[in-house]
């Protein structure tokens, strides 16, 4: 099966500009042609004079830029996409019946790079957009969000008019928001050119702190009126670009240019070589980090980091895999490539990184603008109601009545364990509110479960490779050992390794959806009879768990379908729902730790109602509530939570609490990511009678529907080509097992060893980031998570990358 080309490497040795404009009609065109004359006859010291390319991607109406430039600058000059009609490129587009997504616009602009970027001697690209920061281009799109994905430094023209300051800071402001680097601005000396340049480097320079010199504002020289007489008016120009070309402040914007350049390989240079001397990476070995294996990112957008990688030792950047330099320690520069982020930002992105889904970045904005952060107990603001209201009416509908903010997953898993506690107390009489001290009341969980780094977290988890060393943990419960749900051989598997014995079923089916509908309590054949094993285990395990933990079993903590930490485990559904069923005749409280699996990450906002007519007492939500942009935490609980702590005086309210608690930025972001999902999968109160949103890949990886079964989407085995070489994959002698559920694809690899401590071969971690997957492996088991925004065809992509890679290394 052939694997896709590798994305576009762009050396950092090759400059390479984007050149905006603060409006039309400022002189991008005529800047454009200056900088480029200047830049080629520039003397390079060290290295020969490097052609200098310019590229206007689109051109409407019957001039053409890229021929002026060509003319005045003697470079080569291209235009992509021309259209007849003087109008915006959309408008211009439709007039000619011509449709051009964002994503096909790009790759025709890359084509045009691979032309041009790596060979040497490289000399400098500048691209020059057409209209303003914000004018649409072909697609209708802002440009500011079509170059996005490259985010070349930017050269902005600004408005030398009256008014001209206010659209000039305008679009620099937007640039910056869009995370640009804005390298200079220009603009000609005409009208109130001087006036403008002079107030606007002030502006900049109060938006930019102590970093005064990171935009400077450049005037440059005015080109002669234009004149009737064409062949007059050519020689006219002929003289300007000639004089002004070697004017001393063009010879300073190619040195400032020059210099920011140097300087940002540079940086590039000193932190993948000394990050590992100066930071403490989390869950990591620095012993086992090789001397070059720091990955520099040096931005993110969509899907992907761009990572700044060492190349070979060649006169040219292939754009084509090469397993020999995969592995190469010879190398002559750095170069930067989008690589697919396979750990969606540690588990919190949704729909993309940077400003791929603006509305987020602009909720974010306007809160710090608006608020900044507030003191929280006994006040309230915009962002933190909506976000209280919104999830009482959906994932905690209808069960919860109060939303607890806090900061990240695991502190929203350590207030969610002092309710729960508090409430099995409160309810057994084994102390009431006023006098909740007494017996000692322990957890029940899973084997393998995994709630967070926090202390009080971790003893709400068993003895693990991940607390082995922790010097307070102490494991305060019991943890029951659950089956895990996996494809192998094209079919799903349910293993159970219990009682020193191995037990594996074959369900007979390839349909995850019929093992999660048997898995709400369901009789069915699929298990052959390992429910009432399953049931027998349980009343078992629960009445020895006092006598063997020394802990009355008050509270049962689960990760709902998936445990995450523990290997992107699937554990079989109907094991916990009878596990949460037996829990509950014991009148034990139910804490649902969905840190990972709600928020849509598995499909439905929330499993809070998954397992009818059984519903939590507390559920807790992190890591994807924001989209990925910003940390929170939320713990929802039962009115019965809440009144175990209402009256008594202060010392028996709920002292919990956090600096950052429901602090405005990340709750308006968890606002609109939340709204986002809403459009995107519909309304959820659906999930809460039983049923479960489904994930399509009709267009993108989710659907606004949802399917009349009330079955569980899945991205990655909707699309029959993706399901192919996933089922390959299950089939393979050195892969133990598959699990696809929701934006989840896990392999677990056939090794010695399990669990986090194991190790993937380090050839297919290095081969599948050479191909552009940037994989972080837990233990034996590689995974993709994918976003909400991952199209099918890269779906596809991605587990043909998976297979070769792992058949070709078994």
């Amino acid at each position: 099966m052939p694997i896709p080309s590798r994305s576009i490497r762009f050396p950092l040795q090759h400059q390479i500009y984007t050149i905006f404009g603060a409006g039309t009609d400022v002189g991008k065109t005529i800047i454009s042609t200056l900088l480029t004359k200047t830049f080629q006859h520039a003397a390079h010291a060290s290295r020969p004079i490097a052609p200098v390319r310019y590229l206007k991607p689109v051109q409407t109406g019957s001039t053409s830029d890229a021929d002026h430039v060509n003319k005045f600058a003697s470079v080569q000059a291209d235009t992509i996409w021309t259209f007849d009609l003087p109008a915006s490129p959309d408008i211009a587009a439709e007039k000619e019946g011509i449709h051009i997504n964002d994503d096909n616009f790009r790759k025709s602009i890359d084509l045009w790079l691979r032309e041009h970027v790596g060979s040497l001697p490289a000399g400098p690209i500048f691209i020059e957009t057409a209209g303003g920061v914000n004018s649409p281009g072909i697609s209708g799109n802002p440009q500011s969000s079509i170059y996005r994905p490259y985010r070349f430094p930017i050269f902005l023209v600004g408005d030398p008019q009256l008014g001209g300051i206010n659209a000039t800071l305008s679009a620099y402001e937007v640039l910056k928001g869009r995370g640009y680097d804005v390298h200079g601005i220009g603009m000609l000396d005409t009208n109130w050119g001087e006036q403008n340049a002079t107030r606007l480097e002030r502006m900049v320079r109060q938006l930019q702190g102590n970093r005064a010199d990171d935009t400077p504002v450049w005037l440059l020289p005015s080109p002669p009126e234009k004149v009737k007489d064409l062949v007059e008016d050519e020689a006219r120009m002929t003289e300007y670009y000639s004089k002004a070309s070697q004017s001393n402040v063009l010879n300073n914007i190619v040195s400032d240019l020059n210099s920011k350049h140097a300087n940002r390989a540079a940086k590039i240079h000193e932190m993948k070589t000394n990050a590992g001397n100066v930071v403490w990476w989390p869950f990591t070995q620095h012993a086992d980090v090789p001397a070059d294996g720091t990955a520099v990112i040096d931005s993110a957008h969509g899907d992907n980091l761009v990572i700044a990688d060492t190349i070979a030792n060649d006169s040219k950047v292939s754009n084509e895999p090469d397993k020999e330099n995969a592995m190469s320690s010879k190398h002559h520069g750095l170069a930067l490539r989008n690589s697919y982020d396979a750990a969606a930002a540690w588990w919190t992105s949704t729909f993309g990184h940077g400003s791929y889904l603006p509305s987020l970045n602009a909720s974010i904005q306007y809160a710090s603008s608006r608020y900044g952060h507030l003191l929280f107990p006994e006040h309230i603001h915009e962002p933190a109601y909506d976000l209280t209201t919104r999830l009482l009416r959906t994932a905690g509908h209808p069960w919860a009545s109060r939303v607890f903010l806090t900061d990240d997953g695991s502190t929203a898993v350590e207030v969610g364990l002092k309710m729960a506690l508090r409430l099995f107390k409160v309810r057994n009489g084994l102390g009431d509110k006023n006098d909740p001290k007494g017996v000692n009341v322990g957890i029940v969980g899973i084997d393998g479960g995994y709630h967070g780094d926090t202390i009080g977290a971790q003893d709400a988890s068993p003895k693990s490779v991940f607390n082995a060393n922790v010097d307070w943990h102490t494991g305060r419960g019991i943890w029951l050992t659950a089956p895990s749900v996996q494809l192998h051989d094209r079919q799903y598997w349910i293993t159970w390794n219990v009682n020193g014995e191995t037990r594996h079923v074959n369900t007979g089916t390839d349909d995850l959806q019929q093992v999660l509908n048997s898995g709400r309590g369901k009789s069915d054949g699929l298990r052959r009879g390992f429910q009432k094993e399953y049931q027998n285990y349980i009343n078992d395990c629960l009445a020895r768990a006092q006598d063997q933990s020394g802990y009355v079993p008050g509270v049962l903590i689960i990760e709902p379908m998936m445990m995450a930490a523990g290997g992107m485990v699937m554990t079989d559904p109907l094991f916990q729902h009878d596990l949460i069923k037996a829990a509950h005749e014991k009148h034990m409280s139910l804490l649902f730790d969905e840190v990972f699996s709600g928020t849509y990450r598995l499909g439905p906002i929330s499993f809070s109602s998954f397992f009818t007519p059984y519903t939590p007492h507390v559920s807790c939500l992190g890591k994807s509530v924001t989209g990925g942009m910003v940390p929170l935490g939320i713990t929802m609980a039962t009115e019965e939570v809440f009144k175990c702590y209402e009256g008594g005086g202060k010392e028996r309210a709920l002292l919990h609490g956090h600096s950052y608690s429901a602090y405005p930025v990340g709750c308006a972001a968890a606002v609109t990511a939340l709204e986002e999902c809403e459009a995107r999968f519909g309304h959820d109160k659906q999930i809460n009678t039983g049923d479960i949103k489904t994930m399509s890949t009709a267009n993108h990886s989710v659907n606004k529907s949802v399917k009349a079964n009330g079955s569980i989407g899945n991205p990655w085995l909707d699309d029959p080509d993706c399901k192919e070489s996933i089922m390959l994959m299950s089939e393979l002698s050195n892969v133990k097992g598959v699990t696809c559920i929701g934006t989840v694809f896990a392999v677990e690899l056939a090794t010695s060893q399990t669990g986090f401590g194991s190790k993937v071969p380090p050839e297919i971690i290095q081969f599948l980031r050479a191909w552009d997957v940037q994989v972080r492996p837990l233990g034996n088991t590689v995974y993709i998570i994918s976003s909400f925004s991952t199209p099918a065809d890269k779906l596809r992509e991605l587990a043909e990358k998976m297979y070769t890679v792992i058949r070709d290394h078994k």
